[in-house]
């Protein structure tokens, strides 16, 4: 299934616009971050199991966890940009792995990338890296409106660690 930018958008828009009724009132960086909570959550869903492989739901977080993560000052813009990039080669290499290599190495290694350890993640995509992106200089937009031009300092890159129990 190719992502579609409709959908996503769809997502959200949707997504933000609930947030915006449910805390009004609250910082947008804070609103972003619920955004984000209810996105892993949908991916996550327990009645749907195949929700962590949907990709316009995937394209949508990808999006609100680099928007997050920049506009809250945990990261840089560039920073960002290269860890959603990252991220998602890796996970492009991993998928060339053949599956029989005697030590699973494929196997092993996306399962550590694994947000959920019982769901699968989305397949690379380099539409994911462009979602992750646009997220990431929306976040830089929402980080100057509140900040100013004052960039954070450089943080150490997550080892794969979890966020909000989900992954990028």
């Amino acid at each position: 299934m190719a992502i579609d930018n409709r959908i996503v958008v769809r997502l959200l828009d949707d997504v933000l616009a609930r947030q915006f009724r449910q805390h009004p009132g609250d910082r947008l960086v804070t609103l972003v971050w619920f955004a984000l909570d209810e996105l892993v959550e949908r991916r996550n869903s327990p009645t749907d199991r195949r929700a962590s492989l949907d990709e316009n739901l995937a394209a949508a977080e990808h999006y609100m966890v680099a928007r997050y993560a920049v506009g809250s000052s945990a990261y840089r813009l560039y920073q960002m940009i290269l860890m959603v990039s990252t991220y998602e080669h890796f996970k492009m290499l991993i998928a060339c792995l053949p599956a029989n290599t005697p030590w699973g190495a494929g196997r092993m290694l996306e399962q550590l990338m694994r947000h959920n350890p019982g769901r699968p993640l989305a397949p690379p995509s380099q539409e994911l890296v462009r979602w992750g992106v646009r997220g990431a200089w929306d976040g830089e937009r929402d980080r100057l409106a509140i900040r100013g031009p004052v960039a954070p300092a450089v943080a150490l890159p997550p080892a794969f660690a979890p966020i909000l129990g989900g992954g990028i």
